[in-house]
Order: C-alpha cells, then structure tokens, then sequence
C-alpha cells in the first residue's frame, strides 16, 4: 500500500505490476539497504486511454518509506517474477496470481479498523 500511496496509484493499477515493472535506483533489487528511489512502470491507466504507459519516479522519503519496504517485501516473498503483489492461502502462500483492486479496499479496510478509525471515512 505504500508504493500505492506513494505513486499516487489507483487501486487496479496496483494490482496491475509486475515484478518487471520495477526499476530500483542504486543497488540491487534483492538489496534491503540503500534504498534511494524508484521508477515503476505503469503499462495501463484509466487516463491512458491509448496504453503508451507511464514511468513514474517514487522518492524513498522519510516517513512512509515505499522504497524499502518494497524491497523488503520482495526479500520475504521471494517473488522474482509475474505479479508483485500476489494473492495468499490461508498460511501465507502466494498463490501466483494477482490481487484483484477489491482486494486492496478490503485490506485498507481492514487494517484503519485495527487501529480503531472507522473505515466507513466518517470523522
């Protein structure tokens, strides 16, 4: 969700990376340190009505961190091609399939729930 958050993405173009598209500045993919900034690769958008695609440059930053959590998750799920984020079976196996963008509004859902704010957006 970070990369999401700082991409400035829409739900189903979330879903719609591949490991591919992911161009890390600096060191290594595989790497977890020196995490600098990235570019994505954005194949397809409700704006880009012609499919040119877009690159997009995602700055590491100091709060929300994208960069390194990313590179973090790759590390723990070894994924190394076909669709970055990934649906799981119960026990935390990716199943090699990508997440569909009602997946993401649950998890969002679920997750400003844990920390007790309604996810209705109700103030």
């Amino acid at each position: 969700m970070a990369i999401g958050f700082a991409a400035a993405l829409r739900r189903s173009e979330l879903c719609a990376l591949l490991f591919d598209d992911i161009e890390f500045l600096g060191a290594s993919r595989k790497a977890s340190r020196k995490a600098s900034g990235m570019f994505l690769h954005i194949r397809r958008s409700k704006t880009d009505q012609f499919g040119r695609g877009q690159r997009v440059a995602v700055p590491e930053g100091r709060l929300v961190r994208p960069v390194s959590r990313l590179r973090r998750w790759l590390a723990l799920s070894g994924i190394e091609w076909g669709p970055l984020f990934q649906t799981m079976r119960r026990g935390g196996h990716l199943q090699g399939r990508p997440l569909h963008p009602t997946d993401v509004a649950r998890l969002a859902k679920r997750y400003v729930a844990a920390i007790d704010l309604d996810p209705a957006g109700s103030a």
